[in-house]
């Protein structure tokens, strides 16, 4: 829009070029939709919003910034242009990622195999409570349904007493909301929402759930609607609105999340090298204590202020896959084992997503301390675990396929043309690689730690031709 601005002859084209995502309202959404196919604009800035379901003309180019995820979305990204008469482009910016470097490395893996199995549990009760509250919604519900719902029996007492079933001669008909299927998200079963609104315009920006809420709209952060910055003066987590104001601001927030992991249960465990990986329900605690101020462009931090007076703490019983570390790998690291095993969780969820169909709000991942009862002492693990009440299946999947997603991991981190460690590879310009595949290879045959020593850096290394050298 900055650039769309300067164009001689003194008009202002900016407007030419619209943003797009499910945040925006439907108000919004369907003015860019008409815009776009009616040829009154430039582009568009997306998420995958646009993906598909939605006839937007005849673009001629996409760019993708960044691998979306998975090749289903990537092909359906690269077919929004196109769909009419005429030559199209398409074009992948790879960005500083695990998997955008995987895919960088072995291209045949995005363009000559086929699309993804998505990944979802039919036995998380709420998705089957959603399901069965919208069929009820379109035809009489009975016992015969047990197929297809295999917990109806345990739901319908639950929305009998709700009031939104009720029975007649042994059937059950819905008396509740008439469209029960829009009480639900196509992305979250969270549905506890909070709006944020302009104080200086009194209008509704966007709506969010609670946990995006507390990540994005705690008190300070910089929220981007539309290319506009807007700072959130308050969060009233009572009457759930977040209130902004615009602002011009040369940096972006990034919260600082602390978390907790308790494990529930346990379902299953299999060997992995000299390790083993474990399945089952865990709990996580997730606490957003302060914010970073990282800098536009070069990300670098400008500073760090901490939540007051606020709890925006988190609960959530889901399913995890968690992986002990080796105790010769914990001798190596020492008394701070967690910088580096920030390492390894960064290529092992990577991997995990790009094997799991699964995007970052999906599948989580981070180091933490339990208690082996049967052996009495406190062990050090690696969990990955789904984002959803209950899982939607991401670990599970991630538990069948971990001695692949260790393999990967290595090599992904070993495969990266960097010298010592980055953003693509392990996270971080101050990790160190080889230290960092030196673990994960230790889960399978233990070997000396690497003989070299490496001063620690604080900020990315300065390119060779920089202006300051």
């Amino acid at each position: 829009r900055d650039a769309l601005c300067a164009i001689d002859g003194g008009h202002d084209d900016s407007r030419l070029l619209a943003g797009y995502r499910g945040g925006y309202t439907p108000e919004e959404r369907r003015q860019v939709e008409q815009r776009l196919l009616q040829g009154k604009l430039f582009g568009v800035i997306s998420t995958n919003a646009l993906e598909l379901g939605i006839d937007i003309g005849s673009l001629e180019i996409v760019l993708q910034s960044g691998f979306p995820g998975t090749r289903a979305s990537f092909w359906q990204q690269i077919g929004r242009a196109g769909r009419r008469e005429g030559e199209s482009h398409a074009v992948v910016i790879l960005a500083r990622r695990p998997m955008d470097q995987y895919v960088g490395l072995h291209p045949d893996w995005l363009i000559n195999q086929e699309a993804e199995h998505a990944v979802v549990d039919p036995d998380n009760l709420l998705i089957q409570l959603a399901h069965i509250r919208a069929a009820a919604a379109e035809l009489p519900l009975s016992l015969d349904d047990l197929p297809v719902f295999p917990d109806i029996g345990e739901v319908i007492p639950i929305l009998k007493e709700a009031g939104e079933l009720r029975e007649v001669y042994g059937t059950f008909h819905w008396c509740g909301d008439p469209f029960p299927s829009g009480d639900f998200s196509l992305r979250t079963t969270d549905r506890d929402r909070f709006k944020v609104v302009n104080r200086i315009t009194g209008t509704t920006l966007t709506e969010m759930d609670r946990p995006q809420t507390y990540r994005e709209a705690h008190p300070r952060a910089i929220y981007l609607h539309d290319g506009f910055q807007f700072m959130v003066e308050t969060l009233d987590l009572t009457g759930r609105v977040a209130t902004v104001v615009p602002v011009e601001q040369n940096y972006y927030t990034q919260p600082d999340v602390r978390t907790q992991i308790d494990i529930l249960n346990r379902q299953r465990e299999v060997s992995v090298g000299r390790s083993r990986a474990l399945f089952g329900d865990v709990r996580v605690d997730d606490s957003i204590v302060g914010y970073k101020m990282l800098q536009f462009h070069n990300h670098q931090n400008l500073g760090y202020e901490a939540i007051t007076g606020l709890d925006l703490s988190l609960k959530l019983e889901t399913e995890a896959i968690w992986i002990p570390v080796p105790e010769n790998i914990l001798k190596v690291l020492g008394t701070q084992p967690h910088d580096t095993l920030r390492g390894l969780v960064h290529g092992l969820v990577s991997m995990a997503r790009l094997r799991t169909m699964a995007e970052a709000s999906d599948l989580q991942g981070t180091s933490f301390h339990f208690c082996e009862s049967e052996k009495g002492h406190t062990q050090t693990a690696i969990v990955l675990y789904d984002t959803h009440p209950g899982g939607l299946g991401y670990s599970q999947k991630a538990h069948d396929l971990i001695e692949e997603i260790l393999f990967a991991s290595t090599e992904m981190i070993l495969e990266c043309p960097c010298d010592e460690g980055c953003p693509a590879c392990v996270g971080d310009f101050v990790l160190d690689k080889i230290l960092v595949s030196w673990c994960l290879q230790n889960f399978f045959q233990e070997t000396p730690p690497p003989n070299h020593s490496r001063s620690p850096k604080t900020s990315a290394p300065r390119p060779k031709n920089s202006p300051s050298q």
